[in-house]
C-alpha cells in the first residue's frame, strides 16, 4: 500500500499520513494545511460511490436509538447511513476541498475517469483559485483515467461548479461503465444533467 510506495522512493519521513474521510463532511474546517493533497477518488464502478447522509424522508432513529445503554451512533460497530455520490459531484467537492485546505502554491493531484470517445480537455473540472498544471492520460480502450495536477494560485472562494454545455466525460462515469460506455446522447448533449 502506501507506506510500501513511500518506502520505496524513499520519502515515508516526508508524509504525515494518510485519511479515509468523507470529502463532503470535512473533519477540518477551512485553514491552509496542507501543501500537496494526492488522491485516487472513488470511480464508483466496484462499490458505488457513497457519502455521509440519508435518503431522503428517512428519520435517524436508528443512530439515535439506545443500545445496552449506549447511543447506537457512539458505538464501535456503528457504520453510519450512506447515500450515493456521482462521480462528477465527487470531484467538485474535492477541488472545493483543496482550495480551501491548501496553501497558495499547494497543489492537488487525483485520478479523474473518462469515456475515451467522449473526453474533450473543457471536461476538467475547474475552480477559480486552482490553475491546471498538468493533464496526462493512461488509456483502457473504451476508458481511461487522466492524471489531473493542479495549483492552487489564490486564497480560497466558494466556487460553484461551472455550468457546461454538455455533460462532462466522467457524468455517470459508473453508470456509463456498466453500460460497456454505449453511447448515450442526452448525457452528452443534456444540459440539464450538468446540475
Amino acid at each position: 500500500g502506501i507506506q510500501a510506495n513511500t518506502a520505496q522512493y524513499g520519502v515515508s519521513g516526508r508524509v504525515l499520513g494518510t485519511l479515509v474521510a468523507d470529502i463532503s463532511h470535512s473533519p477540518w474546517t477551512r485553514g491552509q494545511l496542507f501543501d500537496a493533497i494526492v488522491t485516487d477518488p472513488p470511480y464508483g464502478v466496484r462499490a458505488g460511490a457513497k457519502r455521509l447522509g440519508r435518503r431522503t424522508g428517512v428519520q435517524p432513529e436508528r443512530s439515535l436509538r439506545l443500545v445496552d445503554g449506549v447511543e447506537n451512533h457512539r458505538r464501535p460497530e456503528y457504520y453510519p447511513p450512506t447515500v450515493p455520490y456521482e462521480m462528477s459531484d465527487v470531484v467538485d467537492g474535492l477541488l472545493q476541498f483543496a482550495a480551501d485546505m491548501l496553501v497558495v502554491g499547494g497543489r492537488l493531484v487525483y485520478w479523474l475517469p473518462t469515456v475515451a470517445g467522449e473526453y474533450v480537455p473543457e471536461d476538467v473540472p475547474a475552480h477559480k483559485s486552482l490553475r491546471l498544471v498538468a493533464n496526462s492520460e493512461q488509456p483502457f480502450g473504451g476508458w481511461s483515467r487522466r492524471l489531473i495536477t493542479m495549483e492552487k494560485i489564490q486564497p480560497s472562494e466558494q466556487s460553484p461548479a461551472p455550468l457546461l454545455a454538455h455533460s462532462p466525460a466522467h457524468k455517470n462515469f459508473r453508470d456509463r461503465y456498466f453500460a460497456k460506455f454505449e453511447p448515450t446522447e442526452s448525457l452528452r448533449t443534456s444540459s440539464g444533467d450538468c446540475d
